[in-house]
């Protein structure tokens, strides 16, 4: 993934495709929802908590991934199957 430049406004990919990258590289398949922002922030990508939220909705609408309830009020998301 391209880095991106903390002072622009543009990034150079869109957030649901970080997200979707994450998920198909990942050995688990699964995050929760503060573990997969993280992984985000550490990626250098410069995103709010809100847009990461609205991503997560957008995908999940696509049928792209899966969101489900795990506890203590985590989500847990996870590539959908097909």
């Amino acid at each position: 993934m391209d880095k991106v430049d903390k002072n622009s406004i543009w990034t150079s990919e869109p957030l649901e495709l970080v997200i979707m990258s994450l998920l198909y590289k990942a050995p688990k398949k699964a995050f929760d929802e503060t573990e997969l922002y993280d992984k985000i922030k550490q990626s250098g990508s410069n995103f709010s908590y809100n847009q990461f939220i609205k991503a997560l909705i957008k995908l999940e609408l696509w049928g792209k991934i899966n969101v489900s309830s795990g506890r203590k009020g985590q989500k847990i998301i996870s590539l959908a199957a097909g």
